[in-house]
């Protein structure tokens, strides 16, 4: 099935400065020139009342990871024994390991570029991908290595339910969005492609897969092998996680918050970041503990809190530096991880 630009849901790049609507469209038409841009998002504000976020205390601790590479997502199994995975690029992937709650960590080289996600639906099996062909799994006594050479893309995400299904997401430039479907010892069962960036995928129970990116936010009921676009749009969703079977959250880069009750079958935003007077939060990865406690983080230092379902989101007070580029919560214990080898911990 390949999506395109008649179908309400995909936001191509000239209908997304529509759909953005006058205000967040300034950047794209004034191109450099921030100094108006900031006068006119002042002028804004002045005029409607910019939407002002509540703060919230949270102490957090810098892990020493031994790296500079930035870091793009992060696994643990209890609140011991984790991995990491970033790169740089276009010249290597890199896995990080502890087995102490991230005091002291392993540090490894295990693919030729930039690894993206990790996945560890499975006990004991882990799995990692990103720029290139190749499909990482880890087993505890055997290490990293391929498992599958898939197509050559930029995939962004994956999530795999046990051994008989799982779905890799793809895209790159907002374009050129591609899932991958597998089956058990990752048989290909479907390859779908899209106008629009991929950037994250999540199963909320066995057959039911969610996928979010570009302007658009796709569900399948047969574990990924049809997809059908939702009507919800207006920012390049980033993050997507259930935390029930029914109960979903995704973010956008543009500071928009959504959810589900239903599985996926509506969504309704919980914060518009298109929304004049709602600033721009850049989100990269939300994480729910069940379906009232859950975490945001971004750029900029983004690091954001909720104990109600998101009805009230408050901002971390000195939140840890950096890029923030996802957030995990096993234990009773929160791992971040961001640009230069950034690790964090937090107790939840």
């Amino acid at each position: 099935m390949t999506a395109n630009s008649n179908n309400p849901a995909v936001v191509t790049d000239e209908r997304l400065v529509a759909k953005m609507g006058w205000l967040k469209a300034i950047p794209f038409l004034l191109g450099a020139n921030r100094l108006m841009v900031g006068g006119l998002l002042l002028t804004a504000c002045i005029l409607t009342g910019c939407q002002k976020t509540e703060t919230v205390a949270l102490a957090w601790q810098q892990l020493p990871s031994g790296t500079d590479v930035k870091l793009n997502d992060v696994y643990f199994a209890d609140s011991l024994n984790g991995q990491v995975v970033g790169g740089s690029t276009w010249f290597s992937g890199v896995q990080l390991q502890t087995n102490d709650g991230g005091q002291r960590w392993s540090l490894d080289s295990i693919a030729p570029a930039e690894l993206n996600a990790l996945d560890g639906s499975e006990p004991g099996f882990l799995l990692t991908t990103g720029i290139g062909g190749q499909l990482l799994a880890y087993q505890s006594r055997q290490g990293w290595g391929v498992a599958k050479l898939i197509p050559t893309a930029i995939h962004r995400d994956l999530a795999f339910n046990g051994p008989d299904r799982g779905v890799v997401v793809s895209g790159e430039a907002f374009q050129d969005g591609l899932i991958l479907t597998y089956g058990r010892d990752f048989e290909l069962l479907s390859q779908d492609t899209f106008d629009n960036e991929l950037n994250a995928v999540c199963f909320s129970d066995d057959s039911t897969v969610h996928v979010v990116g570009y302007g658009l936010v796709l569900r399948s009921a047969d574990g990924g092998l049809s997809w059908s676009a939702r009507q919800i749009d207006g920012d390049f969703f980033q993050s997507v996680c259930f935390p029930s079977a029914n109960v979903g959250y995704a973010v956008g880069l543009f500071g928009t918050i959504i959810k589900t009750v239903d599985a996926g079958q509506t969504w309704t935003k919980q914060r518009d970041g298109r929304k004049l007077g709602v600033s721009d939060v850049p989100f990269r990865s939300v994480f729910f503990v069940d379906e009232q406690k859950g975490y945001i983080v971004g750029d900029d230092q983004a690091f954001w809190r909720t104990e109600n379902g998101g009805i009230n989101w408050k901002a971390v007070k000195n939140p840890p530096p950096g890029d923030l580029q996802a957030v995990y919560v096993v234990d009773g214990k929160g791992f971040i991880v961001g640009s230069e080898g950034g690790i964090f911990t937090f107790n939840d």
